[in-house]
């Protein structure tokens, strides 16, 4: 069975007396039965057309009314209907049974004595080549108008230390209404911050404060390196890792080498800890014992704070020395996962675009070659 309301929510504000609203009940089977039952501090106050539904077709109208006191508190006050799916030749008493239930919400904005207001911030456009935006959602629930509104945001680093501050225009609000603040950042460098607003509003105090990630983690590959290396030993291959983000990484790596698409060999790194913003050496070793000369593939991949990196090197293995030339691929994956995907798509695209170029040679050569004469017949006296 399933069962949906629509919609989800009323929100009344407050006056003394009734009021009244309504909701759709859909069902997936017919005939269907729900009961209905008030809920929340607002369930004295909530009067149901009828307590129980038989439902003949897929969706049906619920009216119900509220009827609200005089002394209810100031604030946002609570409560809802809850409807329950029952199967409709349900009679017996005393049973257990597994359904299915959901609640319409009933919502009451009492006012305040005076001036008082809530707020909520959003925060947009969290890509680093473009200012973040700050939205600072006001609403007056008090009983007199806000004449002057304004908020000075904070922005902090992932230690806390005070990295910006931020000053918006002022607005005023009416009772009952709803009005926002905005403002723009630049963020330098991508990762983890904190923003924090104080909204002060006819001599008095609102804070509101949120997290937020600027740009994408990612860990660059660099570069590999290796020195003093003899073909037949352990060869140790420094992979150059830099940080981006403005909190240290933890990372862990594996290398896979292939020569002709074929892996040969496979082994982890050694972790390391890089700190915000720098670069740190990650190290692996590769036993090359009955490794010949020749070209590899060496593929990278790094996992750091649930998610991974991967790039992969041609390399050329002589005697004496491994050289790494040509950036094949580079990736940045959210899971553990990685592939040669990439490698293969590259290598069909030179391939296509190096037969478009040869394609287009011949043509030219062809239009520039002189017609051909007829050959010239001989003959005997």
């Amino acid at each position: 069975m399933a069962i949906g309301i629509a919609p989800s929510r009323s929100t009344f504000d407050y006056k003394q007396g009734m009021q009244e609203s309504r909701f759709r009940v859909i069902v997936d089977e017919i005939p269907s039965k729900v009961i209905f039952t008030p809920e929340g501090e607002l369930a004295d106050y909530i009067e149901l057309e009828k307590d129980v539904l038989i439902a003949e077709q897929a969706e049906t109208w619920i009216n119900f009314k509220l009827t609200l006191p005089e002394d209810l508190a100031p604030g946002e006050r609570r409560g809802g209907i809850l409807a329950l799916a029952v199967p409709k030749d349900t009679y017996k008493e005393n049973i257990v049974m597994a359904t299915t239930a959901i609640i319409h919400q009933v919502r009451v904005n009492v006012p305040y004595p005076g001036k008082y207001a809530i707020g909520k911030m959003y925060i947009n456009n969290l890509e680093l080549e473009t200012p973040v935006t700050f939205t600072l959602a006001l609403a007056n629930y008090g009983k007199q108008k806000i004449n002057n509104a304004k908020a000075t945001i904070v922005i902090k680093g992932p230690t806390n230390e005070e990295i910006g501050v931020l000053n918006t225009d002022s607005t005023s609000i009416e009772p009952s209404k709803e009005d926002k603040l905005t403002v723009q950042w630049d963020a330098e460098h991508p990762g983890k911050y904190f923003a924090e607003a104080t909204i002060e509003y006819d001599n008095k105090i609102l804070k509101i404060s949120q997290n937020f990630e600027v740009g994408d983690l990612k860990l660059e590959i660099e570069r590999i390196q290796v020195n003093n290396f003899k073909i037949g030993q352990i060869a140790k291959l420094d992979i150059y890792l830099r940080n981006k983000w403005n909190t240290p990484l933890n990372v862990d790596g594996h290398v896979e080498i292939y020569k002709d698409n074929k892996l040969v060999s496979s082994f982890n790194s050694v972790p390391v800890e890089i700190q915000e913003q720098s670069t740190a050496i990650m190290d692996a070793y590769w036993n090359t014992e009955g490794v010949e000369v020749g070209e590899y593939d060496v593929s990278v991949k790094t996992n750091y704070d649930g998610k991974a990196s991967e790039k992969t090197f041609s390399s050329i293995v002589s005697i004496d020395n491994i050289q790494f030339n040509e950036l094949v691929s580079a990736k940045v994956v959210t899971d553990k996962g990685g592939s040669r995907t990439t490698l293969l798509i590259v290598a069909v695209m030179v391939l296509i675009i190096l037969n478009i170029m040869l394609f287009v040679y011949i043509s030219k050569k062809l239009k520039s070659r002189p017609p051909s004469q007829p050959p010239q017949q001989q003959y005997q006296n």
